[in-house]
């Protein structure tokens, strides 16, 4: 197993990225990923982000692909989030594809 992954901030932007590789022991079958992500922060109480990943698994022809993007804003002592995901191959079979979409507010007392 090896990963590397580096980040890099500058001002309100955020942008990171990561490489790892799984190899299974005692076979060719190699299980790499790449992926990537930015976050802004709008201002002290509002951020956005988004990151992609892929996936490849060495002992299948297609590759998972994994998008989403992320909002939050915090007032106080309450919190309004939102994401949303997307994932294409998902298992590395074409007609498995996930979606996720999910909003929120969380009160701290």
């Amino acid at each position: 197993n090896s990963t590397f992954y580096a980040k890099y901030t500058w001002g309100p932007a955020t942008v990171g990225y990561q490489v790892s590789n799984v190899d299974t022991y005692g076979t060719t079958a190699d299980d790499e990923s790449t992926s990537w992500g930015i976050l802004y922060a709008v201002n002290d109480n509002m951020s956005i982000s988004y990151g992609e990943r892929e996936n490849d698994d060495s002992s299948n022809t297609l590759d998972e692909e994994v998008s989403g993007f992320s909002v939050s804003y915090t007032m106080g002592s309450m919190s309004f989030t939102l994401h949303s995901n997307e994932g294409k191959n998902m298992g590395n079979a074409a007609s498995m594809v996930s979606e996720h979409t999910e909003a929120s507010v969380t009160f701290s007392f």
